[in-house]
């Protein structure tokens, strides 16, 4: 048992497998079953060898999360082993019928039933036909796997049925393994459905009791019926002749149906469907009514006991292990009583239950040992060996056999507790007694009497002569010789007593009281045979047959008891916990056993992690959205910590990033003593593509360092955006054996089965065939199901799965009406191998489908969209007649589309968008691609993503001035204040309306609908553009920056303008008029007037009001030069008067040269004239600023805010201010900002935008020692501080909104940022120190 160490999904089993057991080509391991257990899945995979099955070469994988956590194995490396037989395979039958040496077999004794064509279909059903198998040869002790022929033998006289294994080339028998299985270990002595009902009667064991039942055509009811857990259920009686139990209703055999109603004059009955005893218990036992005048075989109630048995041991299995009957498949069950006169015994022959009805016969018959043997725990036993069938298929000799035995009486016991503690609690059942109720050598004594008998006593095995420890007292060795019934198989009855002695203290403890019974010791006496002291603490049925039922799941064909220890541990680990309280009480449970050590929490003054906690950690879940993850646990225990210790979990090495991949519940951990702990690690499943990531956990404790790594499998993958036909699957079956990957499930066992690449019309085709002929051929009379199943098609990110193949069919359908199919092809899905969808039968035409068809079936099946998933062709027949032909396939093409771009409305996937990460949108229903969100600011938090309007044409707005794009998403930011760059998705069909659709800007509207944009409202954002272009798959994608929640889609660009946000207000001065629009710190002014103009201004201003010193510094970005008179001014202004005292900066344009020039000016009193000074020429963009302290204003302009050079200076004493920009044209201005003289800056007071106030600008004589270059930047900037180490710099836009943050990799003195995404226009960096020192620097990006 191996916990995984590295990422494995169950599809790459085979592969892996061959990979670590370094096998050749020849070798292969093909998926066989998935069975579904409390969470997890067991998964079967068969060894092959040249595509000769190797039999028992069993691997099972453990999976969980699709991630496979364990194995068990048994496999054979063949060393030169035969590949071909030089035995016939009649010659080889006749080996095997020697060794049996029946009086007469089955297929005999259905001939003796008549001559017709059901006794005919019959008979071809059980003559053995001989498979070829690789096979270890058993009666030697080494492992020598030879080609041996594999036969069903059935014998009718004396009853035996057996696995007969014959060397394909010396004829010599390798094995025999019992498919019969007695309870005892005593040889044998000599039309329309009907509707399904309710009875009620007497049984013998169990009182009275309800059942399911049926009416037959003559009104009688009948013991044929559906039980609640949805199996049907069919009992009939053999009425105390031998005969053979065979499941073939249809043919009229000694076994008739039981009765209600159906009495005579001596024996009257009412056909009310209520079993009386009256009626029913027909033959009372007395000196004067002995045996065998009256008999057992008179007795129906016994019947009810079987039949209502049968019922309560389906219920038991569904219910408690959620299986469907004992194959998992939901296959009916039949019960055969009053078997044989006065027989002593009931076995279970592969498919059915039969009962004998004992030789004790109400005490009459002399030396008498058995009652009738349908009492509840018998019919557990016996279906358990069903169970064991279709589970672990253990061999039934030695160790192996033992277990197998083991399991039936645990079963049994189980299934007495499930009637005692859910359906009647008053019945006299001793739960560890198997066949209190039968076993009759006390008398006839109840259970709970002291000197009551039963056949095995697990809770004390040797009361019965059966050992209760591993190689002990009562101990059968078994390496016996040869297996056989007259050594017990060495030992499978008398060794059962180890697994059931363990079953016991598992559930009740140690050192308890035992129930009462002939020989038995009053008290458990916790001493092993070899000498070992133990004590367990039972932790009941409820877990300890959950912890069984999945360990016999794990077992491979040969297991012996260290095996099912191994099993159980981990079965124990997986299902409450490593180093839980449950695994402890089971490894006790099997030290109690004699079979491996007690519990063994480690050294003393100790604390280390459990070797047992599962290492690889996936991100799969069922969930959808922000919270789904998957919670591990890692156990960490303490052994005699005095007095007491406390552990800091340290994370030093992990590669995921905590609080994003994965949340950890504790690091600080006390232990006292010996102690259990568990910490929870919560995996996210972030929708991010990313390589696998660890986290390590480690801690020092007594001067040992202690540590262990975990890994997380990514399960995200790139987006699938072509639209070009991709083949996901193409099999021709050109080859030899089963395509790599592809598998053959059986459900209902006959002789019909699938083939590939047959003789004649088989050749190139997967057929159904007989197991003889390698032709589209079938046994009608040899009822089957069985499923054709391809390996796991991953269409996870396509749409349009198309699937088609070529067919054949012939089968069987009614002879009046054709539409009623009895044999078919079916052509069939599941996503998780268990559970089937059909999607078309196939069979022949006419009256009994003697006409053979063929076609070709082609479609689309859109429940597989975004799926991965298995196909399978299941082939049914009954065991009536019906044409040859059965069905082949061929050219199986499995094509898809990648899902591409999301076009509908109503495609959506939410996920955590953590800052700096990339996450893809995809589609939850189909992964068809919606959206990209990266460059975070910080962390989005829950995210929603979909598509909202959809459409291929276009829509104008109702309040802007522009048209968008039909498509329309809808996202949802749970951070509404941080950034984030939005690609969106569109196919050139959706933008097909517009001309020009690389012009389209992104434009997200923070509203309730897209349409409710509103220039006044100022509730959109548009900026950014089409970032790819992709021609081969006919798509386009958009990227724009957005903040928070919106609708988002394409809009053609236009003039807008939002108002400059508060504080800035604006006003026409004098006779001026005009607008300012802001757009991301931008002022573009419109404006008209005559300027400074003498003692009466007239331009248009936008400005803030200000109290203290002030100083304002701005770009002028842009004149226009078509007026005579352009001007454009930074002023500090007393009041909005048109002959307001101020002092500005005026730049002018001249519209004949194209030149610009600057001057200072100020008016030194309301109403005076204006002053000015020289003009110095400029090239635009300049920095001007103007700077007021006390009752100086200076003026001075600047290339680069570094060097400042002054135009002027003025006294003014102003009453009260305003600083502002202003003009008489068009002109923009950018970087503008107003600085009160105690350092605030007055940025807009938008939400979401953040101050810059709260750092401390580098003092002018602390500049040199921060250095920013280039400046203006182009692509990126450089960031060198003298002093200390910088620790992380935030990027703001002029109004406040932070654009980019990025941590330093490594402590030092530069930095270097990338600033190619952002937009132009000044910015300021914000320089954070690990001194906790913060720097304000601006820069320029053009």
């Amino acid at each position: 048992m191996n916990t995984q160490k590295s990422d494995l999904i169950p599809s790459d089993v085979p592969q892996f497998l061959s990979e670590i057991f370094g096998t050749s080509a020849e070798t292969s391991f093909q998926q066989q079953e998935i069975l579904d257990n409390k969470g997890f899945q067991i998964i079967k995979f068969q060894q092959y060898q040249s595509g000769i099955k190797v039999e028992h070469g069993l691997i099972k994988a453990v999976v969980k999360n699709n991630q496979v956590i364990a194995f068990t194995s048994e496999y054979y490396i063949l060393d030169n082993a035969a590949t071909s037989a030089g035995l016939s395979e009649d010659a080889a039958l006749q080996k095997a019928l020697t060794h049996i040496g029946a009086e007469q077999y089955s297929w005999e004794y259905v001939l003796s039933l008549g001559s017709n064509l059901l006794v005919q279909q019959t008979y071809d059903e059980f003559y053995p036909k001989g498979e070829l198998v690789y096979v270890d040869d058993y009666a030697t002790p080494e492992v020598d796997l030879s080609l041996a022929y594999k036969f069903n033998i059935y014998a009718a006289k004396p009853i035996s049925r057996a696995y007969v294994y014959v060397d394909a080339n010396n004829g010599n028998i390798l094995l025999e393994d019992a498919i019969i299985k007695h309870v005892t270990e005593d040889a044998p002595k000599p039309q329309p459905q009907p509707a399904y009902l309710n009875g009620i009667g007497d049984t013998r064991y169990a009182g009275r009791r309800q059942f399911d039942s049926s009416q037959d055509t003559d009104g009688n009811f009948i013991l044929k019926g559906v039980t609640p857990s949805g199996v049907e259920n069919e009992t009939l009686s053999y009425e105390g002749i031998g005969g053979l139990p065979l499941s073939v209703p249809a043919l009229e055999t000694f076994a008739v149906p039981i009765a209600d109603g159906d009495g005579d004059l001596l024996n009257p009955e009412t056909a009310d469907n209520i079993w009386n005893a009256s009626e029913h218990r027909k033959d009372e036992f007395s000196t004067l009514n002995p045996y065998p005048l009256a008999n057992e075989k008179n007795n129906d109630d016994v019947a009810l006991d079987a039949h209502w048995g049968a019922e309560v041991v389906l219920d038991y299995w569904k219910d408690v292990h959620n299986r469907l009957s004992y194959d998992n498949q939901g296959t009916k069950i039949f019960n055969y009583v009053h078997y044989g006169d006065a027989y002593d015994n009931a076995f279970w022959n592969g498919t059915a239950m039969t009962y004998g009805d004992g030789s004790y016969q109400g005490g009459t018959n002399p030396d008498g040992s058995f009652a009738p043997l349908t009492s509840m725990d018998v019919c557990a036993h016996e279906i358990g060996h069903g169970v064991c069938e279709f589970t672990s298929n253990l061999v039934y000799q030695r160790e192996s056999g033992a277990m197998n035995e083991g399991l039936s009486d645990i079963w049994a016991a189980s299934v007495e507790n499930y009637v005692l503690t859910r359906i009647d609690s008053s019945l006299e059942f001793d739960t560890w007694g198997i066949g209190e109720q039968i076993d009759e050598s006390d008398g006839g004594l109840p259970a709970g009497d002291p000197d009551s008998r039963a056949l095995r006593w697990m809770d004390a095995p040797k009361t019965e002569g059966n050992p209760d420890c591993y190689g002990g007292d009562n101990w059968t060795d078994p390496e016996c010789g040869t297996p056989n019934l007259a050594n017990d198989q060495c030992g499978v009855h008398n060794n059962s007593g180890v697994l059931n002695k363990w079953y016991y203290l598992m559930v009740a403890g140690s050192g308890q009281t035992l129930s009462p019974g002939f020989g038995k010791p009053a008290v458990e006496d916790q001493i092993t045979d070899a000498g070992n002291s133990y004590s367990v603490e039972g932790i009941g049925f409820s877990k300890a047959e959950a912890i069984t039922y999945m360990a016999e799941t794990l077992l491979s064909p040969n297991a012996k008891f260290a095996e099912m220890r191994d099993a159980s541990i981990f079965a124990a680990q997986s299902l409450y916990g490593i180093d839980s309280f449950e695994e402890q009480q089971v490894t006790n449970a099997w030290f109690g056993v004699d079979v491996g050590e007690a519990y063994n929490s480690g050294e003393p003054n100790t604390i280390s992690f459990s070797d047992s906690n599962v290492t690889i950690f996936s991100e799969d879940n069922t969930e959808t959205g922000c919270d789904d993850f998957v919670i591990y646990e890692v156990v960490i225990s303490s052994v005699d910590v005095n007095p007491t210790a406390t552990i800091s979990l340290n994370l030093s090495g992990t590669t995921a990033m905590q609080g994003e991949d994965f949340e950890i519940s504790a690091t600080d951990l006390t232990f006292s003593g010996s102690e259990r702990k568990t910490i929870e690690i919560k995996v996210f499943d972030d929708a991010v593509i990313e390589d696998t990531e660890n986290i390590t956990l480690s801690f020092v404790y007594n001067n040992e360092f202690q540590q262990q790594v975990f890994r997380i499998a990514d399960n995200d993958f790139e987006p699938r955006t072509g639209s070009t036909v991709e083949t996901l699957l193409a099999e021709d079956f050109s080859g030899n054996g089963l395509p790599q990957q592809w598998s053959i499930k059986t459900i209902t066992e006959g002789f019909n089965s699938w083939s590939v690449n047959g003789d004649l019309t088989a050749a190139g085709r997967a057929y159904v065939n007989d197991s003889l002929v390698n032709i589209p051929f079938y046994n009608q009379a040899s009822p089957s199901e069985v499923i054709l199943q391809t390996g796991l098609i991953n269409a996870m990110g396509y749409q349009d799965v198309n699937v088609s193949f070529d067919w054949e069919a012939g089968g069987e359908t009614d002879a009046v009406d054709p539409t009623i199919i009895f044999d078919y092809g079916e052509f069939v899905y599941t996503f998780d191998g268990a559970n089937y969808q059909s999607l078309q039968k196939f069979v022949g035409s006419g009256p009994l489908a003697v006409s053979i068809e063929n076609g070709q079936f082609s479609g689309l099946i859109p429940e597989l969209e975004g799926k991965s998933f298995y196909l399978g062709w299941r082939w049914y027949n009954d065991a009536n007649a019906g044409s040859e032909f059965s069905f082949a396939i061929d050219n199986v093409t499995v094509t898809a589309v990648p899902a591409g771009i999301a076009t509908e409305i109503g495609k959506t996937m939410t996920t955590n968008v953590s800052a700096g990460t990339t996450v893809y949108f995809m589609a939850n229903s189909d992964k068809s691609l919606i959206a990209k969100i990266s460059n975070a600011t910080e962390d989005l938090g829950c995210v929603t993503l979909s598509i909202e309007e959809s459409g291929n044409g276009f829509e104008v707005f109702s309040n802007i001035n522009t048209a968008r794009a039909s498509k329309v998403f809808s996202i949802n930011t749970e951070n509404e204040n941080a950034s984030y760059d939005l690609s969106i998705y569109y196919t050139d069909k959706e933008l097909s309306s517009f001309d020009q659709p690389l012009e389209l800007l992104p434009i997200k509207v923070d509203a309730a609908t897209i349409d409710e944009a509103d220039e006044s409202l100022k509730n959109f954002e548009l900026n950014g553009s089409v970032t790819e272009v992709n021609s081969e798959d006919a798509y386009k994608v958009y990227t724009g920056t957005f903040t928070g929640s919106g609708k988002v889609g394409l809009a053609q660009d236009f003039q807008y303008c939002f108002a400059a946000p508060s504080p800035w207000k604006s006003a026409a001065i004098g006779n001026g008029s005009g607008k300012t629009c802001y757009d991301d710190a931008i002022f573009s002014v419109e404006a008209s007037g005559a300027g400074l103009n003498a003692r009466s201004d007239s331009f248009y201003y936008t400005y803030q009001d200000v109290s203290a010193d002030v100083t304002i510094v701005a770009s002028l970005d842009a004149l226009s030069k078509e007026e005579l008179q352009n001007e454009a001014t930074l002023q500090i202004r007393e009041n909005l008067q048109a002959g307001s005292k101020f002092a500005a900066i005026s730049i002018e344009a001249d519209p004949l040269s194209g030149a610009s020039e600057f001057r200072f000016a100020y008016r030194k009193s309301s109403g005076g004239n204006i002053s000015f000074g020289n003009y110095t020429l400029t090239s635009l963009p300049e920095y001007f600023r103007l700077e007021q302290s006390g009752n100086l204003v200076t003026a001075s302009y600047s290339v680069d805010q570094n060097n400042w050079t002054e135009i002027g200076s003025v006294r003014l004493k102003f009453s009260s201010k305003t600083a502002g920009i202003g003009s008489n044209v068009n002109a923009t201005f950018s970087e503008v900002s107003i600085i009160e003289g105690n350092g605030k800056t007055q940025e807009a007071d938008e939400k979401n935008l953040t101050k810059l106030d709260e750092g401390n600008e580098a003092p002018v004589n602390d500049s040199r020692k921060l250095t920013l270059y280039p400046n203006p930047a182009v692509s990126q900037i450089n960031l060198e501080l003298e002093e200390s180490p910088i620790s992380m710099v935030s990027i703001y836009s002029l109004n406040g909104k932070m654009v980019r943050s990025e941590k330093a990799e490594k402590s030092g003195a530069s930095m270097r940022i990338d600033v190619s995404r952002l937009l132009s226009g000044l910015y300021i960096a914000k320089i954070y120190t690990e001194d906790g020192k913060v720097y304000n620097r601006r820069f320029l990006k053009k």
